[in-house]
């Protein structure tokens, strides 16, 4: 673990992040680049199926990681719907400020959000961490119908979000480059926490002109938030936002406002699927 701790320590992962965005939009001869497709379908059983296109459509990876889908294989459940599709890495009560993360380790909500104003009012909530692995749909989507008030953009590194980083760096989604929508519902406020990790080029979003890691960042870094005075209509299953690659969504609830539904840790989820109930 240490070797390997020291070793990510010390990459550049912000623009090494940076680079690997710029070149997944690189042009590449035509045959190559669908023998890359084809085995990177292979390595991370991509569900051609399911795709909005042709694998032959898509000539540069981008334009692949962010592909739409078919128009009705994700229907919309009931209540509160997962955002993305990926794999439940951990959920349950925000006490005392503290979310868990992995086996003997926890983050605090004031660092992950940013602002201990905006904390206190989701202490006691719920919350649910979705995994996107490398072969996931890669759009992100609004869990509820509501309005976009506010978003909160954080800086920070981008360390890798996988099981080894999960299990070995400590508050690693409150160091990372965060990206918060807050959206307002009859529900009350839910804010969907995306987090920057390795090789992550960016995550956009459909509301605004944020992009994170368009510049060499560096922890320390200014966050920025800014406020919607007419705010982003938002149907339950519209378009947030993009990762560029695989990352992590966090889904923070009120207090008293969200009834989870079976939800397993390890249990992949669909974008559209319950997640429980108001």
């Amino acid at each position: 673990m240490g070797s390997m701790y020291a070793l990510l320590k010390f990459v550049p992962k912000n623009s090494l992040s940076m680079l690997t965005g710029c070149l997944a939009n690189v042009r590449i001869p035509s045959f190559l680049h669908q023998l890359l497709l084809h085995w990177y379908c292979r390595k991370y059983f991509v569900n051609l199926e399911e795709m909005e296109l042709p694998l032959e459509a898509y000539h540069t990876l981008g334009a692949f990681f962010v592909r739409n889908l078919k128009a009705g294989v994700r229907p919309v459940g009931e209540g509160l719907v997962s955002p993305v599709d990926g794999k439940i890495q951990e959920h349950g009560v925000i006490e005392h400020d503290r979310l868990f993360q992995a086996k003997g380790k926890h983050y605090s909500l004031v660092d992950l959000v940013g602002s201990r104003q905006l904390a206190e009012k989701f202490n006691g909530g719920y919350y649910v961490t979705i995994y996107l692995a490398p072969g996931d749909y890669h759009h992100i989507h609004s869990p509820i119908e509501g309005k976009v008030t506010k978003s909160i953009y954080i800086p920070g590194t981008l360390w890798p979000v996988n099981q080894w980083s999960v299990r070995n760096v400590d508050n690693l989604f409150a160091i990372n480059e965060r990206l918060i929508s807050v959206v307002s519902s009859t529900a009350g406020e839910i804010l969907v926490v995306k987090v920057g990790a390795t090789n992550v080029g960016s995550i956009g979003v459909e509301y605004d002109n944020f992009r994170t890691n368009s510049r060499f960042l560096r922890d320390n870094s200014a966050a920025v938030t800014r406020e919607y005075p007419k705010p982003w209509i938002v149907a339950k299953g519209g378009r947030l936002g993009t990762f560029n690659l695989g990352s992590t969504v966090i889904l923070i609830m009120e207090p008293g406002r969200f009834k989870p539904g079976d939800l397993k840790v390890g249990e992949g989820v669909k974008f559209g699927q319950t997640l429980g109930q108001w």
